[in-house]
C-alpha cells in the first residue's frame, strides 16, 4: 500500500502540476509543499484537508490508509460546526472507552490524547490512521469531513 508522500507524488502529477502550483493552489509556499511530499515534515489536519479536497480524493486514500480511491468532496463541519477535538471525543464516547484506553491503543502517553480532546494539538498522520482503525471509521469521518450520524455503530 502507498504512502501520503507517494499519494501526494502520484496524484500531483496526474494532474500535470509542479510542486509550486500544487502548493499555491491549497495556499503553501513550495518548499512546505514538498516537505511534505518528501516526508520531511507531516502536513497539519487542515493542510491535509485542503490537499484531499483540491485533488478529489478521501483522506484515506491520500494517506495511503486505503487504495480505495473515493472521491468526498468538500468539509462538512471541520471548523463550523463541530471541531475536531469535539468529534474525537463524541467518538470515543460512543465507543465507550476511557481517554487511558484509547491513548493505550494507539501507542500514545494519556497526556498527549488528552491534549487532542482539549483541541490544543491535532494528532499526527500515523495516530489518525490508527485512531480512524480503532473506531473503525474512515478519516473523512473522523476529520469531520462526512457525516458521522449516517454511519451505523
Amino acid at each position: 500500500m502507498a504512502n501520503l508522500t507517494t499519494r501526494l507524488r502520484e496524484l500531483r502529477r496526474e494532474q500535470d502540476m509542479t510542486q509550486e502550483a500544487l502548493g499555491a493552489a491549497i495556499g503553501i509556499g513550495k518548499s512546505t509543499y514538498q516537505n511534505y511530499e518528501q516526508g520531511i515534515s507531516g502536513a497539519p489536519l487542515h493542510r491535509l484537508l485542503d490537499l484531499s479536497e483540491y485533488l478529489d480524493v478521501s483522506l484515506d486514500y491520500l494517506s495511503g490508509h486505503s487504495d480505495e480511491r473515493i472521491r468526498v468532496s468538500g468539509r462538512l463541519n471541520v471548523v463550523a460546526l463541530e471541531p475536531f477535538s469535539q468529534r474525537l471525543r463524541k467518538i470515543r464516547k460512543e465507543h465507550k472507552m476511557t481517554q487511558k484506553a484509547v491513548a493505550e491503543q494507539i501507542g500514545i502517553i494519556g497526556r498527549t490524547y488528552i491534549k487532542y480532546e482539549h483541541g490544543e494539538i491535532v494528532p499526527p498522520i500515523d495516530k489518525l490512521i490508527k485512531l480512524s482503525d480503532l473506531f473503525d471509521i474512515t478519516m473523512d469521518e473522523l476529520a469531520g469531513r462526512t457525516d458521522l450520524d449516517k454511519r451505523k455503530i
